[in-house]
């Protein structure tokens, strides 16, 4: 039986998880803790330096969505912020159509 289940990606000296996903019926299992707890000790074993979580997106000031955050930090981590992603319009017309199409 499968519970849980990750898909990861090393290159140079990190290792990066990519997107992970769990059987609801076996959360309490907590599947999810074993397979980065795996990963991490891999990840020594193969003399990587750094764990990268990828994304935590959110404000992370106690919100609701801090959940996935106090998870990630719950095995000694920190989080890094990058600054964020930002669209310049060249192209007022076009700029208008991705806007509608993407529902900005």
């Amino acid at each position: 039986i499968y519970i849980s289940g990750a898909t990861f990606v090393t290159f140079s000296n990190e290792m990066v998880y990519l997107f992970s996903g769990s059987d609801a019926e076996y959360y309490g299992l907590s599947g999810a803790q074993l397979v980065q707890h795996y990963a991490q000790t891999k990840a020594l074993k193969f003399g990587v330096k750094r764990y990268n979580y990828l994304t935590t997106e959110g404000k992370h000031s106690g919100a609701n969505d801090d959940g996935i955050l106090n998870f990630k930090k719950g095995f000694g981590g920190y989080l890094v912020e990058l600054p964020g992603e930002f669209h310049i319009n060249v192209n007022e017309f076009l700029g208008k159509i991705l806007e509608i199409r993407n529902g900005f």
